[in-house]
């Protein structure tokens, strides 16, 4: 690749550069979208002597080239004045190339500098080259002028006559100031294996000891890359997103990564009491010969500073989520009142056994409770990989059903394998040479499966062209994406090489879905690979909700939201209900916070007037839920294991309009703890009164907000049950009394 210019170092010209080795044609935004900000412009500038500072209102952060070496010598929050970076000790990267591990602390020279900046963002790169290995690095830095958040990536270049192997390369290195105790905050990922099966979406919070390292493992395989190091001890699975908080004053550096691919983030707290902040592309076998003249980018994460509890980091991270990297909302063929997200009804609930007569009934029931949306999941296609109508279970053609789905005002969904072929479809026969491949042997996929490299030019362009027919072939409106869409293939023959087959997938995938969204801008993509394998930002740009828990329980889905809504916003954390054996306001309104809601039950065999008021109760919260600010209560707590893993605990979670004109408190009650539990909200009105209604009919009183978040609300629930509290703001306001001392 050429090395980019000044203005490479957008986001826009980030995604065309990574995906140019397989494109004949830029990768669009996904999000074509700008905003300007009410705050103060973002700005670079050069403040002489080798000093560099970039920042907003919010947050600045300053680099110097000192002694042959980089540094990030200031990260600041403005409106605390708090310096979070330490001046003297903070490489701004690492690498390891050709067997040695390098850092930018010593050996460099500079070779320029390039900013450039705007109303709306600003970006510096700095660019140094090594006294003696003919090798060039960017370290690049990002900033937009609503966010107190800084975008941070690297990019190495060979500049010699020789390839050169890289091995890793970090893209946020930072050492900061010792101002007392550390605590790490991260939040597991979904998986089946079977030594975290239990830790998904769990929130992690845990004070290093001093020489203590905790290494985050990000990515698809992060279950298994932890496992595969032997040290549970230091390595754990985490989605892509995790905080450095300071209990003792109510801060904390909060950090996202914008890749679908491994990562390896290391948190850690030196002797000298210093937090030490890293973030490297990185899996034990990866490695990419660069060409002579060849740039190879790193990874895109952020770094984010906040003042207040840890919910602070959550509400800015929503923020920033919303407005820069979620897609813009298409709208969702439906009845006139829906919203996103919507409540949608999905077939597994049968199995793959499904038929064109026997889900007319369940279309009709669906469409008579107020569902919006009907998903027709697997069992539709005639093979996976062979994405034409079942001729046995849909002798009409699949159009027939999507159209008497439309018929009811409700859009229709499809599930989609589509990196994915059954090892005796035609396409697996005919071109065995798309199969993704690993030491020797084809990757095996979900359901007997075999899985295709999306690297490998031809079977994306077949992929994207089966997304075309489908779509206009039966008129869907939405996907649901399942299986494995990124392969660890080491077959060079498919356009990338032996050691870095997955981070090409990962691009490959990026570049597919924002094609299919380009050419498609109303249609919806909903990531449901294994329920949560894929938690990071870039994965966020590119789709429009993602399954967080793929055993599909009450129980485990109230953890689920409890802990994706730490990064993702509500309306992303996609809710599905199976059959269970439990009470209904519990089983119903564990779905309640998130969205889309998904019933993935036989609807005929169910009260339609039952689930209708659930719907309803659904549809009038949703839009609270979804543009409010979360508040975490209290976790709920577990026993047990993979299905029969159940709540034990009190748990509770809010959502609170801006202004605070109305609430949403959900409280639940698992098989164990006390009849009575005290809830503490927070972020209402302490001035005003509130008017406390309960789902359950109880009413809770007239209260003030100061009131309200001093002494809690007491409820009253049997086991396995639910209370959903809406406060609404009363017009006249309470006068409270100055405090005086």
């Amino acid at each position: 690749m050429d090395r980019p210019d000044a203005m490479a170092i957008s986001r826009r010209r980030f995604l065309q550069a990574l995906a140019a080795w397989g494109a004949s044609t830029p990768v669009p935004h996904p999000c074509p979208f700008a905003r300007s900000s009410a705050l103060g412009a973002a700005y670079a500038v050069n403040l002489g002597n080798n000093l560099w500072s970039i920042g907003n209102d919010l947050i600045e952060q300053r680099l110097a080239f000192s002694g042959g070496g980089l540094f990030t010598v200031s990260l600041r929050h403005k409106a605390s004045g708090r310096d979070w970076c330490s001046a003297v000790s903070s490489p701004v990267f690492y690498l390891k190339e050709e067997g040695a591990e390098l850092s930018s602390a010593a050996g460099w020279a500079l070779v320029g500098a390039e900013m450039s900046s705007s109303a709306d963002d600003a970006s510096l790169a700095l660019i140094v080259q090594h006294d003696s290995r003919p090798i060039r690095m960017q370290a690049q830095v990002h900033i937009r002028a609503d966010s107190p958040v800084a975008q941070m990536w690297t990019s190495y270049e060979n500049v010699g006559e020789n390839a050169r192997q890289l091995q890793a390369q970090s893209f946020v290195s930072l050492v900061l100031n010792p101002v007392g105790p550390l605590e790490a905050v991260w939040v597991g990922p979904f998986s089946w294996h079977p030594a975290y099966t239990n830790d998904a979406f769990v929130v992690h919070r845990e004070t290093p000891s001093s020489g203590q390292q905790r290494h985050l493992v990000i990515g698809p395989y992060a279950a298994d890359d932890a496992s595969d190091t032997g040290n549970p001890a230091v390595y754990r699975p985490s989605c892509g997103w995790f905080v450095f908080h300071r209990p003792a004053i109510e801060a904390g550096l909060f950090c996202g990564v914008e890749w679908s691919g491994a990562c390896d983030a290391r948190l850690a707290l030196n002797g000298s009491g210093q937090g030490e902040l890293s973030i490297e592309h990185w899996r034990p076998a990866f490695a990419h010969a660069v060409a002579p003249a060849e740039q190879f980018l790193s990874p895109i994460a952020f770094v984010g500073l906040f003042d207040g509890p840890l919910d602070e980091a959550t509400h800015l991270t929503h923020q920033l989520a919303k407005r820069h990297y979620l897609p813009a909302r298409p709208p969702l063929r439906a009845p006139a009142s829906a919203e996103v997200p919507y409540v949608a009804a999905d077939t597994w609930g049968y199995g793959p056994n499904i038929d064109e007569a026997g889900l007319r009934a369940f279309v009709d029931r669906a469409a008579e409770m107020g569902v919006e949306a009907i998903t027709i999941d697997e069992g539709w296609e005639a093979r996976i990989g062979d994405w034409t109508s079942h001729p046995v279970r849909f002798p009409n053609g699949l159009r027939a059903t999507v159209d008497a789905i439309h018929a009811k005002g409700m859009a229709a969904g499809l599930w989609f394998a589509f990196a994915n072929v059954d090892p005796h479809s035609p396409i697996a026969r005919d071109h065995p040479d798309w199969l993704a491949w690993q030491a020797g042997s084809p990757i095996e996929g979900s359901f007997g499966s075999q899985v295709l490299c999306l690297s490998h030019s031809a079977a994306r362009a077949w992929v994207a062209s089966e997304f075309d027919r489908i779509i206009d072939e039966f008129n869907v409106d939405y996907f649901v994406q399942d299986f494995e869409t990124i392969a660890r293939c080491d077959d060079p023959s498919h356009g990338h090489q032996t050691g870095d087959g997955e981070y090409r997938n990962v691009l490959a995938l990026w570049d597919l879905i924002a094609g299919v969204r380009a050419r498609h801008p109303g249609v919806r993509i909903e990531n449901n690979w294994s329920g949560g394998r894929v938690m990071d930002f870039g994965m966020l740009r590119l789709y429009d909700a993602a399954l967080c828990d793929d055993y599909n329980q009450a129980a485990r889905n109230r953890g689920a939201s409890f802990g994706a809504t730490h990064f993702f916003p509500p309306a992303f954390v996609s809710k599905y209900m199976g059959a269970e054996a439990i009470p209904f306001d519990y089983q119903t309104r564990s779905c309640f916070f998130g969205g889309p809601w998904n019933l993935m039950i036989d609807l005929p065999a169910h009260s339609a007037a039952a689930l209708a008021s659930a719907v309803s109760a659904y549809k009038g919260l949703r839009s609270i839920i979804r543009d409010g600010r979360v508040v975490h209560l209290a976790a709920p707590s577990f026993s047990g294991t993979g299905f029969d893993r159940i709540q034990i605990s009190w748990d509770a979670v809010q959502a609170v309009e801006a202004g605070a004109q109305r609430a949403v408190i959900l409280v639940g009650r698992g098989l164990a703890g006390p009849d009575v539990f005290s809830v503490r909200p927070r972020e209402l009105d302490p001035g005003a009164e509130y008017d406390l209604v309960g789902m359950s009919g109880a009413s809770y009183g007239r209260r003030t907000g100061s009131d309200l978040m001093s002494n809690g609300i007491t409820v009253s629930l049997p086991e396995r049950a639910h209370e959903t509290i809406v406060l609404t703001q009363l017009t006249r306001r309470v006068f409270l009394p100055a405090i005086t001392q």
